[in-house]
């Protein structure tokens, strides 16, 4: 996946949280099997902003090392992305700057279950809370993406290992801080020695210029001990 970043935005009313907003300069995997992102404008609209910024809040939390986000997970389970659906809290107006905010459904088919605080077996379906939203630039109609650090959404058919949480008063899943919860699993990665040297792309994240180097240290770590006891 190719993106170029074009500004962040922040929610300043609870955190300074970065949201890096980036605009796919070309067809990608992500472009062909989720065309319902490239197709609509604006996101479904719910009444409050409340939850969003309780989830939001969880963004500060981070984790050092695998025994940590797995300690934090109701859930450790190997998926396969499927179908997604966007929820928004507020009115988008691109024109004006205004872009959503809100996240996406995302359907996943359960393919292994290594911890769960739940009744989940292989080959169940579950959604699950993915934070970005999705936008067209007016001027070009490229699809802007709104996402949350060096998050890069899942792309439907590919297979992840993710740590989930189950929040209170919700019946869906969510990623375990965003950015560190969630690590493909691809030819690349499987095969190589050292998952620094692999590309954003490969390692499906984002980064400004597409630079591994300013992605923080503690995702390789953690990306390293995913591949050894999982993949």
């Amino acid at each position: 996946m190719k993106f170029k970043n074009i500004g962040f935005l922040l929610f300043g009313l609870l955190f300074l949280c970065s949201c890096g907003t980036h605009q796919k300069e070309s067809a990608s995997s992500l472009e062909q099997n989720n065309s319902s992102i490239t197709e609509r404008t604006q996101c479904k609209t719910t009444e409050s902003t409340r939850e969003m910024k309780n989830k939001v809040a969880s963004y500060v939390v981070t984790y050092k090392n695998l025994d940590e986000i797995e300690t934090a997970s109701d859930l450790v389970v190997k998926v396969t992305a499927l179908d997604s659906e966007e929820l928004c809290f507020n009115q988008p107006d691109i024109d004006n700057g205004v872009f959503p905010m809100g996240y996406v459904l995302t359907s996943i088919r359960i393919d292994a279950v290594y911890k769960s605080n739940d009744v989940v077996k292989v080959g169940d379906v579950l959604k699950i809370e993915e934070y970005y939203t999705t936008s067209l630039n007016p001027e070009n109609n490229a699809t802007i993406i709104n996402s949350y650090g060096f998050y890069c959404p899942m792309v439907k058919e590919h297979q992840y290992i993710l740590f989930l949480q189950k929040p209170q008063n919700t019946g869906d899943y969510e990623i375990v801080r965003f950015d560190l919860g969630k690590y493909a699993i691809n030819d690349a990665i499987s095969t190589s020695d050292d998952i620094r040297r692999l590309s954003c792309e490969e390692l499906e994240i984002y980064s400004q210029d597409n630079r591994i180097q300013r992605i923080p240290s503690e995702y390789f770590d953690i990306a390293e001990q995913v591949k050894k006891k999982y993949n």
